[in-house]
């Protein structure tokens, strides 16, 4: 107690005696090496902390000054020791002062007895610049802007497009109201009350992978309604594949460091025992240089992962575009009152209209009117077909006759939802 309350009375840049020889022994040395190796090769702190407790909760080796020194009392702590593996959510690391994911571990002897724990604190800003990365593309393609938002599950907000306010709660906002477990939803509402510019708001949830139960987070995108809305849907891989880099590094960590690591943590706790008995001379010797290129490789491979997954999803998102610009088959979007929102080129070019001449025009000026509309009202296409279709949700192979700019009737088959 009196180590943990001498340690949090120092100032972050006051180090005593205790705490610089606990920064600069051995296995904090080895740990700083790789975390500076990562931060040279990035430009900024990939892992922005990592330290070491023994089976007690009190720090043993560290690459900075952590807020407390004693550990077995933090919610990480103890969830490690029991589970193995815990993750925590996003929040602001005030030894570190980053926002990060913190993934803990617990470390075995050979036995399999608890020895201590492992706490890496994994900065957010990778994940952050994937989506930043993918607003970028939008914007040198010249498409319409897509934002971004990034949330926890409980509505904190971690990115979002605009200028915003890292981990402030969203949860009372009309759209956050709306989300459901339901993926692949989506919703069309007004941006503004009372405004007449719609937005298209599509979201997915993390679900975790295999036991990894995940850590819920929404991404929520708005696209603007005039830009076709299938490579929205698809955006909801995002998360999914944030979600599987997390885990994929999470697992990585605990399979490889916590290897590298224990047999340097047994000497090192044999040699707390010897200097808690008074041998103060005690030496601590580490001797392990193969085991720091398996840590090596560890991080290597997570970095791997984290640009790989980042190019298979450009990859898809150019494959998607592609398929939308070949399309062949007509595709119209009307609103509730049977205006023409969209057309696509097929349908310019086969009805000889320009897609200018018939948005905000009504339906019934390419479909030809039926005596069975007409007795119902003047409007084509705003009687009993769109009442089946609202009832039904999807109308497949119906028969309807299109009517070119020259008066040229076409008989179709329509299927719409």
């Amino acid at each position: 107690d009196e180590k943990d309350r001498a340690w949090r009375d120092a100032g972050k840049e006051d180090l005593t005696p205790f705490i610089k020889e606990l920064i600069n022994n051995k296995l904090s040395e080895r740990l700083k090496i790789r975390t500076d190796f990562y931060k040279e090769k990035y430009k900024h702190s990939v892992f922005s902390e990592i330290f070491v407790t023994n089976k007690y909760g009190a720090n043993i080796a560290q690459t900075g000054k952590t807020t407390d020194y004693y550990q077995a009392d933090e919610k990480w702590w103890q969830m490690a020791k029991e589970d193995g593996l815990y993750v925590e959510d996003v929040e602001y690391d005030e030894s570190a002062d980053v926002y990060s994911v913190a993934l803990c571990m617990r470390i075995n002897d050979k036995a399999g007895n608890f020895i201590g724990a492992m706490k890496v604190v994994l900065n957010i800003q990778d994940l952050i610049d994937i989506i930043k990365e993918l607003e970028a593309r939008g914007a040198r393609e010249g498409r319409a802007a897509v934002e971004f938002k990034l949330m926890t599950k409980d509505g904190k907000l971690i990115y979002a497009a605009e200028k915003y306010e890292v981990l402030k709660d969203l949860s009372d906002e009309e759209f956050f109201t709306k989300i459901t477990d339901t993926e692949r939803f989506f919703t069309v509402m007004e941006r503004e009350p009372g405004g007449v510019e719609e937005e298209l708001f599509a979201y997915a949830l993390s679900k975790g992978y295999k036991d990894y139960k995940g850590l819920g987070w929404i991404l929520v995108v708005e696209h603007e309604t005039e830009e076709t809305f299938a490579p929205i849907i698809k955006l909801r891989n995002i998360l999914l594949v944030i979600s599987l880099a997390v885990t994929i590094s999470a697992v990585l960590i605990g399979l490889f460091i916590a290897r590298s690591i224990s047999n340097p943590i047994t000497i090192l706790k044999n040699a707390t025992v010897e200097i808690g008995k008074g041998e103060l001379d005690t030496k601590i010797e580490v001797k392990s240089k193969d085991e720091i290129g398996e840590l090596a490789k560890s991080f290597t491979r997570m970095t791997e992962n984290l640009k790989r997954t980042r190019d298979e999803l450009i990859a898809t998102k150019d494959y998607t575009d592609n398929i939308i610009k070949s399309m062949v088959d007509t595709l119209i979007v009307v609103d509730p009152d049977g205006k023409i929102r969209t057309v696509n080129k097929a349908t310019s070019e086969f009805l000889g209209y320009t897609e200018k001449e018939l948005i905000n025009q009504p339906v019934g000026t390419i479909i030809a009117k039926e005596e069975e509309e007409e007795e119902e009202e003047e409007v084509p296409f705003k009687g009993t077909r769109l009442k089946k279709l609202i009832a039904e949700g999807s109308i497949r192979d119906y028969d309807m006759t299109y009517k070119t700019k020259t008066g040229e009737k076409i008989p179709v088959s329509f299927s719409g939802s």
